[in-house]
């Protein structure tokens, strides 16, 4: 006579997995008024905004004082923000003339430099990435412009029957 051997514990394992409906993770469902993402570090309203504002002038001053150049990441720092989230800031209308203001007066700290003899290599790629300057040879131009140029007289309508001002007489 022929034993049945019992299953062993991997194989039962295996059934009971098969058979076991999976639990659905616990979620409740957002509301579409909840923001999404991390919270800003400035809000809308003007006590933020003018608190924006009195970091951005202190990192001017004590950078100024300190005889240290103005950067956009300094200033991305000193609002303890990164400098993506900076940028970002400008696509936001409610600080879209804060942002700029400052990023005009780091601008123009690396114009004053570029203009005053103190050019680097870095002041000159910070230009270009940065703020988007650009080398006036860069651009393409084409140099196979055919162009003709036909003056619509009551002369010339005559050359195009064939027949010119001259050959009349």
């Amino acid at each position: 006579m022929i034993e049945k051997k019992s299953a062993t514990k991997r194989e039962t394992t295996k059934k009971k997995r098969a058979t076991t409906p999976k639990a659905k993770p616990k979620t409740t469902p957002r509301k579409s008024t909840e923001p999404v993402g991390r919270p800003r570090f400035f809000k809308d309203t003007p006590t933020e905004k003018q608190e924006m504002i009195d970091r951005i002038e202190e990192y001017f001053t004590k950078t100024l004082e300190a005889g240290k150049p103005l950067t956009v990441t300094g200033l991305a720092l000193s609002l303890g923000m990164s400098r993506q989230t900076f940028f970002n800031y400008k696509n936001n209308e409610q600080f879209f003339d804060i942002i700029s203001r400052a990023r005009q007066v780091v601008e123009q700290e690396y114009e004053e430099r570029l203009i005053s003899g103190q050019a680097s290599t870095g002041v000159i790629f910070g230009l270009k990435a940065i703020f988007g300057y650009r080398d006036g040879d860069n651009e393409k131009t084409d140099s196979n412009i055919n162009l003709t140029i036909k003056n619509y007289t009551d002369d010339n309508k005559e050359d195009e029957e064939g027949t010119t001002p001259d050959s009349n007489t």
